[in-house]
């Protein structure tokens, strides 16, 4: 069976391509990113090629400060902001939601990192954990020989390129192998399939992410029960999960 987040990846990973920077514009108000002031930007959407090139194209070295409401998406894209973020000491303050590329790339390369009321951070997985079970995943979706070999090929730079990045910032890359066993849990399986959630995350707090090395954690708003953090997914049938082992 192919895994939610092994699907969610694998789609990503099919847009890989250079991202060159565009030309830049006086743009105030993109398709995905937004001006607040001079020093913040605005990110409301998924991270995609088209969502990077408009992110280059608008930033400016006055920006300080990006806020983030973001599903995820393409993960080299992801990356490519992420190390924007972190050579250019940016904050980062999540509104609403940071999820899967947005958490992995995006968050934890921000200076400071601010998660506020009523909002969460969720990982599902990585390119690095899941680097074992491309080959036969790429074989159900009908890829031949030759096409998983180069589909490999990119995917392992990128592992290299994904590792060297959180050696970078300082982070055990163990917290992204860890959110990739939640694909293994029998409870989780069965509820996608049922059609009771479409994604799931785990969400850790922040002294189990200061465990893993994250840094700068400004502020991070929490919810106070295990209850109140799956209700905050409900609306986007995304489950919440709080600990590792899973406990649902």
């Amino acid at each position: 069976m192919i895994k939610f987040e092994t699907i969610f990846i694998f789609v990503g990973l099919l847009f890989l391509s250079s991202c060159s920077i565009i030309s830049k514009k006086n743009i105030i108000h993109g398709k995905y990113w937004t001006f607040n002031s001079d020093e913040i930007m605005t990110l409301n959407g998924p991270l995609n090629v088209e969502s990077s090139k408009e992110f280059f194209a608008m930033m400016s070295p006055k920006v300080n400060t990006l806020v983030l409401t973001s599903t995820g998406g393409d993960v080299e894209s992801g990356l490519q902001i992420g190390q924007h973020i972190y050579q250019n000491k940016i904050n980062i303050i999540v509104k609403g939601y940071c999820a899967s590329s947005c958490a992995n790339y995006l968050f934890v390369a921000g200076y400071t990192k601010t998660v506020i009321q009523n909002s969460w951070v969720g990982w599902h997985g990585a390119v690095t954990p899941m680097l074992k079970e491309l080959p036969e995943m790429f074989k159900k979706a009908g890829l031949d020989n030759k096409q998983i070999a180069l589909h490999m090929k990119k995917f392992l730079k990128f592992s290299k390129d994904e590792l060297m990045f959180y050696r970078q910032l300082g982070i055990n890359s163990k917290l992204l192998s860890d959110s990739h066993i939640m694909g293994e849990n029998k409870k989780i399986i069965k509820q996608m399939e049922e059609g009771q959630y479409k994604a799931y995350m785990w969400c850790p707090n922040r002294s189990v992410l200061e465990s893993y090395g994250l840094k700068g954690i400004k502020e991070f708003w929490y919810p106070k029960t295990k209850q109140n953090l799956i209700k905050l997914g409900l609306d986007k049938k995304v489950l919440l999960i709080e600990s590792l082992p899973i406990d649902i």
